[in-house]
């Protein structure tokens, strides 16, 4: 829901402080694309509005409009619209794809929370020292492992494990695994569902962008619609052991490495044969 603000207002304070958008952008949390749409059009949602406000130090109601009277009603309306309806897990999952309505600045601060919804809040737990097959196929192998708390009010309804890859470069949801067996052996590789809230961290914690690489690699992971995709492309697997051998593997880490038994080079074909799938929606290549 869009109001209408007085984006000269807000301009003229800008540059009161010294500041470009840029900066601004830095300051308040806001993307300097969301920034630069509230200055020329003058309208955005209230949630941006907000931590504009605040870095000012004064009331958002001092930026909005003269047609704006009732703002109070329009945040109540909007609040009823998402929490009348959608049971906490789902409002979960409907607000982390927005993820530029949230405050973040996970490498420097362990929490983030909802800018129009604060009670609805993430918090991270520092990050341990850990080591999956999948931090070799980026650049440093080295790996870390927390727990993000999905919060509603004080309550913890959910949590999730979190990585970072490539020496702290790289924070994603931890993802599942899929077993499976044909002729080939027994083999598995990583996915997210975007049915599930593994799938929706993912769309969070990378802005909707999907990018799972860091410095030109990154892991195998694989992106699935629901598990009815997931489902089709485990039977595939199973039914076209020949298409696997066939398949070539790139970008194979040397299993020495490693110090249990895994088949890298299966979870790089399983990629290449993902990529080439037409049924499937790909969210990366």
């Amino acid at each position: 829901m869009n109001i209408k603000v007085n984006k000269a207002k807000i301009k003229e304070m800008r540059k009161e402080k010294g500041w470009s958008q840029n900066q601004l952008a830095k300051q308040s949390g806001i993307s300097l694309s969301t920034i630069e749409r509230i200055e020329k059009k003058g309208s955005c949602r209230i949630e941006s509005i907000k931590p504009i406000a605040t870095v000012f130090e004064i009331d958002f109601k001092e930026f909005l409009e003269k047609e704006n009277k009732d703002i109070s009603s329009l945040i109540k309306i909007e609040r009823e619209n998402l929490t009348s309806v959608l049971p906490p897990l789902e409002r979960y999952k409907e607000l982390l794809t927005r993820p530029d309505e949230w405050f973040k600045d996970i490498h420097n601060v362990n929490y983030a929370y909802h800018k129009l919804f604060p009670e609805f809040r993430i918090e991270f737990s520092e990050p341990e020292d850990m080591y999956e097959p999948f931090c070799e196929f980026y650049p440093n192998n080295a790996g870390d492992m927390g727990t993000a708390y999905f919060k509603y009010n004080s309550n913890t309804l959910f949590e999730w494990k979190y990585v970072y890859c490539d020496g702290m470069r790289k924070m994603l949801p931890c993802p599942k695994i899929q077993y499976i067996k044909n002729e080939l052996g027994e083999n598995w590789f990583y996915y997210y569902d975007m049915s599930d809230i593994n799938g929706t961290f993912l769309q969070f914690l990378t802005d909707n962008n999907f990018d799972l690489t860091s410095r030109g690699s990154g892991a195998p992971f694989l992106i699935f619609e629901d598990q009815e995709d997931l489902k089709l492309f485990t039977d595939y697997l199973i039914n076209n052991a020949e298409v696997i051998r066939k398949t070539k593997a790139d970008h194979v880490p040397d299993p020495k490495n490693y110090d249990r038994p895994i088949n890298f080079e299966f979870l790089s074909k399983a990629k290449i044969i993902y990529n080439k799938m037409p049924s499937l929606k790909i969210y990366y290549i």
